[in-house]
């Protein structure tokens, strides 16, 4: 049995050392540093002691998980950025109630929000914070609702409702502004077909004439921005194999409708039927048709051309929807067991399932939606990933020749990692590496650089933990009064490592001298005993901020260190790796039996989203 300051070593991502955790604790007892008494470290001429003054503890909330309670058929999705987005399901392919359920890690999987009370027929997200879900029910005469759910409730609200009403198809290019295909009908055959427009978030509604004939579900609508937009038509034709269609375009909100291309004219086709329909600009959109294929428009909706057939066969014949945003990343959805297909460089080439090369399991945030990651996969060798959307998709920057214990991004091109080897550092994003070796049979754990020219590392040799300085002729041990267990730079001769003094005490010692002299300050009862699986401790500064994580807890500074914020993750996970590159915005790598997933915060702390 081992207690906490002799520990064997693990790779990063090794979960083993979790399931430990509770016979570590119940065998340690008390005092989990008894076993120490034969240390003897040098002593060091330190400053005097000052107490850790902790300003507030939070408890972080954590929104979205990693897969559904139950299997879900999607039906249709809408994405508000690359990685986070709306869809309706059913729970079985002959079942009858739908869900609301959403991505926070751009389709890999999807977590139910609530079911809904009448059956879903389209969603619209404007943003991640807004989505509009339109229900309808015609099985004892008709009625339609529109339901909100914002970004923080559990649940959502109904806005508006209607009966003699069917409406299948809406769209919130805005939060305010939003436009609805529907029907006025008392059994959902066929009736007076209207646009119905709203400019206050659903508040209130105008009725508009449409040019649709009055089937309620056979149109699909999209607007690019309040003004501009396109309407699909189509009539209802039994076995739905082939379908008149008509495209209508407004450039005045729906106030008139131009037809711009129908199945009549010959410049939409005449099989399939009416599907979706998704506009990036004035001139490009996309529109599938269940039974035929997707299309594409780079004239504003007057030319189609049938797309995708080679780089996605799967879909090409059978897609439920097509959607894309701005800058390239688009979706097919189609009904099979892996449904969600993605492109990043508009439709050229597709992806099922977790775009992510590997697993993450340590990642470096550098702010504004970029941050670099070290990722394993079974049968290959690690990875370095790169992402600029926050983790919703990633890229292979490079293969690595070593496995990694712990990672520091200066940049997107310096990075620094701890290995088994010592620090080993690169300049050009991962491609070449230069090696500062550990002294023999020492490995590092964990490592501290504010510059690629010198640094730290934490690094064991059988039960013992000791500081290494580092610089290009390699890593020479510091003789420090406590055991580290892990280590962040703040400067060229500056650094603050978390570990244990000789009175058994945990603390935070800093030094200003290159390691001369440390000054301790004692962590708080909250934290002192809790047992440290392995790397699953770590340091990190950036200017005057400073953190520190331990098994589920955060310690967070923004003024270099005088004061700290506690922050408690409520979740059985430990937290594997964690990175800030503000006081407000920093990702989570999180330790589960299924493998480390991916969060992050905007707000300090105070909630997490799943990312991936």
């Amino acid at each position: 049995m081992t207690c906490r300051g002799h520990r064997p070593p693990l790779p990063l991502g090794t979960f083993a050392s979790i399931l430990v955790v509770a016979l570590v604790v119940a065998g340690c007892g008390a005092n989990p540093h008894a076993a120490q008494a034969t240390r003897h470290p040098a002593a060091q001429h330190a400053a005097p002691p000052k107490v850790l003054r902790v300003t507030g503890t939070v408890t972080a909330t954590l929104v979205g998980g990693q897969a559904p309670a139950q299997t879900f058929a999607l039906l249709g999705v809408t994405m508000a950025t690359s990685s986070f987005g709306w869809a309706w399901a059913t729970s079985g392919p002959a079942a009858e109630a739908t869900y609301g359920v959403y991505t926070a890690d751009g389709g890999s999987h999807f977590q139910e929000a609530f079911a809904a009370p009448l059956r879903i027929t389209d969603v619209s997200a404007p943003d991640r914070d807004h989505a509009y879900f339109l229900e309808n029910n015609c099985l004892a005469g008709c009625v339609t609702q529109l339901q909100l759910l914002m970004a923080g409730d559990a649940t959502p609200r109904t806005i508006w409702s209607l009966d003699g009403m069917a409406a299948g198809s809406l769209s919130f290019p805005t939060p305010q502004s939003g436009y609805i295909a529907a029907v006025r009908s008392t059994q959902g055959i066929s009736g007076a077909a209207e646009i119905l427009v709203t400019h206050d978030g659903g508040g209130t509604f105008s009725a508009r004439p449409s040019p649709c004939p009055g089937q309620p579900y056979a149109s699909a609508i999209d607007f690019l921005e309040p003004q501009q937009g396109w309407l699909l038509c189509g009539d209802a034709l039994p076995m739905r194999t082939r379908q008149r269609k008509t495209l209508y375009a407004t450039t005045d909100g729906g106030a008139s409708w131009t037809a711009v291309a129908s199945s009549a004219a010959g410049s939409l086709p005449a099989a399939g039927s009416v599907h979706s329909l998704s506009f990036t600009s004035p001139t490009t959109g996309f529109m599938s048709l269940d039974g035929y294929g997707v299309l594409r428009t780079t004239d504003g909706g007057r030319r189609w051309n049938r797309v995708f057939a080679s780089q996605a066969p799967q879909s090409a014949s059978q897609p439920v929807a097509v959607g894309f945003l701005p800058g390239g990343y688009g979706w097919i959805l189609r009904n099979a067991a892996q449904p969600f297909e993605i492109t990043a460089d508009s439709g050229r080439t597709w992806q099922l399932g977790d775009r992510t090369p590997g697993q993450v399991q340590a990642v470096a945030d550098l702010g504004a939606g970029h941050a670099v990651a070290y990722a394993e996969s079974a049968g290959s060798a690690p990875t370095l990933l790169e992402t600029a959307d926050g983790g919703g998709q990633w890229s292979t920057a490079a293969s690595l020749p070593f496995q990694a214990a712990a990672l520091v991004a200066l940049s997107q091109k310096e990075i620094a990692a701890a290995s088994g080897r010592g620090a080993e550092l690169s300049a050009d994003g991962g491609r070449a590496w230069s090696l500062q070796s550990l002294p023999k049979g020492w490995q590092g754990v964990n490592i501290g650089y504010s510059s690629l020219r010198q640094g730290w590392l934490v690094a064991h040799k059988g039960d013992r933990y000791a500081l290494f300085a580092c610089a290009s002729h390699g890593c020479r041990q510091l003789h420090t009064s406590f055991e580290p267990y892990s280590i962040a730079a703040t400067g060229s001769h500056s650094a603050f490592a978390d570990g244990i003094d000789v009175q058994g005490r945990e603390g935070i010692f800093s030094t200003t001298d290159g390691g001369r002299h440390w000054a301790e300050s004692v962590l708080p009862q909250r934290i002192q005993g809790l047992p440290n699986p392995e790397v699953y401790d770590g340091a990190g500064a950036k200017g005057r901020l400073r953190w520190l994580y331990r098994q589920n807890v955060l310690l967070l500074s923004d003024d270099g260190g005088v004061a700290w914020k506690l922050v408690e993750i409520d979740a059985p996970n430990l937290i594997q790796s964690a990175t800030f590159s503000s006081t407000a915005d920093g990702m989570l790598v999180l330790s589960s039996v299924q493998g480390p997933t991916l969060w992050a915060t905007s707000d300090g702390g105070a909630t997490f989203r799943f990312v991936k």
